[in-house]
């Protein structure tokens, strides 16, 4: 009996021993590939490859996870269009361009989510300040998550003195489309970006660079953070640098960003059309806020534009824009328009400039309605303008409220000029009608209108003040009680 069981006992552990021997190799095989398995899983998911890159690993590495590439080229040379490539934690330095992105690609850095990274600790992609940082010359790809620094310095000097920058942390080349930029540190470089085509450009910081923060020619650009682009700490020449700078192809839209601190103007356009700009904050920008060339039917909305070095908005050569329900404050000028026409200037909140509210020169035919104007030195000045139309508007509490000066054809009707400093109207050889405005008394403007060789005709005037806007009620009741 004693036999049997001994024997039974022997055949048993066999067994287990030959189990073992079969089983072992592959569970220890699949504890090894388990990153192959995920890469597997991601394929089958998206369709899509994943390709790994790692500084630290030795070179020169062959893409999986156990062996990552050691330098991004590497990955994107062994790439197929519609790959992902995860990039590890770390710094790629090389004499630029680090990369050259030809092919249509995912480029993301930290955790196996495409969507995601490491805000905290991105990947640092540095040009040793030698020529572009990235390249991108194809279309559909994305680049999210990394710190994009160190492309060249100066390349030489403008006519007007200031310095140029041919080179950018992200240079997306002519006739390329489609790319995303999203979520990316860039800073410290010639311009930040620089895109031909038309370019998605979302969540970034871009700040520091040497020339403007974006240079695009088409896009679509929200939520970054767009601050101290062109600000030089040498003795050098500052560039010529905005915060963004649109040129040549329409249909650009630039929603919800802060805007701040740039060398000369937060946005700058030349020849622009149907650009839609809006939810902006555009503040402390050492010229301007946002000037515009030749733009057409544009489309300038909820803006917070104050405390700019000198205009709020600057328009030459405009027309058939929209500006309306912006806040404009704190500027010199807060509207600027230089032969300008047809344009629509409604429902903005204009105070506190410190020379001028709206300024026209050599302008016709703007239409300026419900806007509530206070506290400028001059509400509104027109000077060498015709035909426009200031319509229902408030003026409350600025030294002049509105001065022609070799103006004609102006209607002035319907608005509430509630001043009660010295001067209401002040007209310089000039030709209005301005009838049915509460001038801020029953007997009218007379006790304080100013006429030098003009006519303006104020006759009949309302009794009474006009219903202020709701918009102009709750700004005065949350920030000036006084009034």
């Amino acid at each position: 009996m004693e036999n049997m069981f001994w024997r039974r006992g022997l055949v048993v552990g066999i067994v287990v021993l030959l189990v073992g021997a079969v089983f072992l190799p592959c569970f220890s095989g699949n504890i090894k590939n388990m990153s192959v398995r995920a890469s597997d899983y991601h394929r089958a998911a998206t369709g899509k490859n994943i390709i790994y890159v790692d500084d630290d690993s030795p070179s020169p590495g062959d893409g999986t996870w156990d062996w990552p590439y050691c330098k991004i080229q590497d990955a994107i040379d062994n790439a197929c269009a519609g790959d992902d490539i995860h990039v590890c934690n770390g710094t790629y330095k090389d004499k630029g361009p680090v990369c050259r992105i030809d092919k249509s690609l995912t480029i993301y850095a930290g955790g196996d989510d495409p969507h995601g990274g490491d805000t905290q600790y991105p990947p640092i992609i540095n040009a040793s300040y030698f020529n572009n940082t990235i390249v991108v010359t194809t279309n559909d790809v994305t680049i999210t998550g990394f710190d994009i620094t160190g492309s060249s310095k100066e390349n030489g000097t403008a006519a007007d003195g200031g310095l140029v920058y041919w080179y950018s942390g992200i240079r997306v080349e002519p006739v390329v489309s489609n790319c995303n930029i999203l979520k990316n540190i860039i800073h410290h470089n010639g311009a930040g970006i620089r895109a031909y085509g038309y370019t998605f450009i979302i969540n970034n910081t871009i700040c520091d660079n040497l020339d403007d923060g974006i240079k695009v020619r088409a896009g679509y650009i929200e939520n970054n953070y767009i601050a101290r682009n062109g600000r030089v700490e040498t003795k050098a020449l500052p560039s010529n640098a905005d915060g963004i700078e649109i040129y040549g192809i329409s249909g650009t839209s630039i929603i919800n960003n802060t805007i701040i601190d740039n060398q000369v103007d937060g946005i700058w356009d030349d020849t622009g059309d149907r650009h839609t700009i809006s939810g902006n904050i555009i503040e402390n920008n050492h010229q301007g806020g946002i000037d515009l060339f030749e733009a057409r039917r544009c489309m300038i909305t909820n803006n917070n534009i104050i405390s700019n070095g000198y205009f709020g908005i600057y328009m030459n050569v405009g027309s058939s824009n929209t500006i309306a329900n912006n806040n404009i404050s704190n500027n010199v000028i807060g509207i600027f328009f230089k032969s300008s026409s047809s344009n629509s200037i409604e429902n903005n909140i204009i105070s506190y400039n410190t020379q001028i509210g709206i300024y026209l020169e050599e302008s016709s035919s703007n239409n300026f309605i419900k806007n509530f104007i206070l506290y400028n030195i001059e509400g509104i000045y027109d000077y060498k303008s015709s035909n426009n139309i200031i319509y229902n508007n408030d003026f409350r509490e600025n030294n002049i409220s509105i001065e022609l000066t070799f103006s004609i054809r102006d209607v002035i009707v319907f608005n509430n000029i509630a001043t009660t400093s010295t001067i209401k109207l002040r007209a310089t050889c000039s030709f209005a009608i301005a009838p049915i405005n509460w001038w801020g008394d029953w007997r009218g403007p007379w006790h304080n209108m100013k006429r030098r060789i003009s006519f303006v005709l104020v006759f009949p005037w309302s009794p009474i003040e006009f219903p202020i806007n709701s918009a102009s009620t709750q700004y005065l009741k949350n920030s000036y009680p006084k009034v």
